[in-house]
């Protein structure tokens, strides 16, 4: 850490929803609303929502069951810890990019010092909108606040979306109109200053301030800052500034980039030099930013985000064509930037009983060409529907785990159940309630043991739950099968055999 600046001018990034922008700029999809919760079951807290939820009636701190009765189609998003630290990166490292003087605010927040702005920037408000562009190109949804003071700047962020620039002279009114509730205090002491009628933070100014911190404690310190904007501002401590992970290039003479056969050629030589780098210190490459400049004006951004660490160019520049051909730049190139996101360089470890593990480069290149012929939803590990619909499963992105420990094996399972997709409709014969024949097209089968009924339920709350009672059959002359009766449509379907 070094010292940072005393700056006249200072500016804080807030990120909206932080932990669900986190996993969602991983893993985009789903137009609905979305909540974040610790694990996906009905019985979970939700942490945070956005703001289709909010519209739903749905909040913090309600179960997943809750917010499914009020929203059928919200998306839930698993808490994930990795997913936040890199998104601190990503707001990290696009910081450095607007100010040499950056420091991570935790849990969602940025400051960045701002000294005299020079081309392309023309004012404040031009640098700051740039600078929430950027992040949200990065699926980083934010609001900016801009001050002299760092307690009001960071109430200009909490005014609403957007960018909020506070010019001199123009504080004190801000500060006094701002409503209590949008403030980032306990809830205990924002109901303790509603129920005493207040409703703005300049009618707290006027209530006497050591009666005020002997009611609220640390909260009266906050509110105390906020009111007193002239007070001298502290030094706050930078971090350091990161290594040069950034590549350009502008072309000359009027020349114009105009076919993907030029712009491969100008991209290979780049990224070899920025991978170079990387490996030089230990790093690979994590996630990639790539920005086109057009002709005559505009930018064309595109951003890449690995599922696995690379270090070879050529199967990094495979990954990126194929989305480059589907998303065409609309205009011709004039330049380019190349920002990297780098990553601790995999290294293979294998175990002396163990099966011998894939090598991280050819893995990594391997994924990174799924992902970029691939669309997101079909590159991916297959994981269970987390309302857990019979022979459903839903996508997730690529995620390299440790190997498990070496274990004696499992004993062989005796039967293994082959399902039928679509399950085929059949006719059933009962007796005292259970089968006791089946008939499919011109086949019919005696039943000579069954076991059942097991009901299952899934997605009840949704308009197509799942609701049916299942059988285990021992055929005549036949397979050990497995059926279901439908209980909406009063209807039998053969789900499968045993192996």
């Amino acid at each position: 850490m070094s010292g940072g600046p005393r700056s006249e001018r200072v500016a804080y990034v807030r990120v909206e929803d932080f932990g669900l922008s986190a996993v969602r700029r991983l893993a985009p999809g789903g137009d609905g609303p979305a909540v974040l919760a610790r694990h996906g079951h009905g019985h979970a807290a939700i942490l945070e929502v956005d703001d289709l939820a909010r519209m739903n009636g749905i909040r913090p701190g309600m179960t997943l069951s809750q917010a499914r009765q009020r929203a059928a189609d919200v998306t839930v998003r698993v808490q994930d810890p990795e997913a936040e630290h890199q998104a601190r990166d990503v707001l990290r490292h696009v910081g450095f990019g607007f100010s040499p003087h950056v420091a991570l605010a935790p849990p969602d927040g940025l400051w960045l010092a701002v000294g005299r702005l020079a081309p392309p920037f023309m004012d404040e408000g031009h640098w700051a909108t740039r600078l929430h562009e950027a992040l949200l190109a990065r699926g980083l949804p934010n609001r900016i606040g801009l001050s002299r003071h760092r307690p009001l700047a960071l109430l200009a962020s909490l005014a609403g979306p957007g960018v909020h620039v506070l010019v001199p002279g123009q504080e004190q009114d801000f500060a006094m109109a701002m409503p209590l509730e949008r403030l980032p205090l306990a809830e205990e002491s924002k109901s303790r200053l509603a129920s005493w009628g207040l409703k703005t933070l300049g009618e707290v100014a006027s209530l006497p301030q050591e009666a005020l911190a002997a009611r609220l404690g640390e909260d009266a310190l906050a509110l105390q800052a906020w009111l007193d904007p002239a007070a001298p501002d502290t030094p706050w401590a930078a971090d350091p500034l990161p290594l040069a992970r950034e590549r350009r290039f502008r072309c000359e003479d009027d020349w114009v980039i105009t076919c993907q056969e030029e712009l491969h050629a100008v991209l290979l030589p780049l990224l070899e030099d920025l991978l170079a780098a990387l490996v030089r210190d230990g790093l690979a490459l994590q996630g990639l930013t790539l920005t086109l400049e057009l002709d005559p004006r505009g930018e064309h951004l595109e951003h890449w985000h690995l599922p696995e660490p690379l270090v070879d160019a050529r199967a990094l520049l495979a990954a990126m064509m194929p989305v480059l051909e589907r998303r065409p730049p609309p205009a011709g190139v004039t330049g380019l930037r190349l920002v990297a996101e780098e990553a601790p360089r995999p290294w293979a470890q294998g175990q002396l009983f163990a099966k011998p593990q894939p090598a991280p480069a050819a893995f990594g290149a391997t994924l990174a060409r799924l992902a970029g012929l691939l669309s997101p939803e079909q590159a991916g590990s297959p994981r269970p529907d987390p309302v857990r619909r019979p022979g459903q499963w839903i996508m997730t992105p690529f995620r390299r785990t440790s190997p498990a420990p070496v274990e004696d094996p499992p004993p062989p399972s005796r039967l293994a159940l082959a399902l039928w997709r679509p399950p085929r409709p059949i006719t059933v014969l009962e007796a005292a309630g259970r089968p006791c024949e089946i008939r499919w097209q011109r086949h019919a089968w005696h039943v000579r043991r069954a076991a059942g009924p097991w009901p299952r339920e899934a997605a009840w709350w949704t308009p197509d739950p799942v609701l049916r009672d299942e059988w285990d059959l021992e055929l005549r002359h036949g397979p050990l099968v497995r059926i279901f009766r439908d209980r909406q449509a009063g209807a039998w379907f053969w789900d499968g055999n045993y192996d």
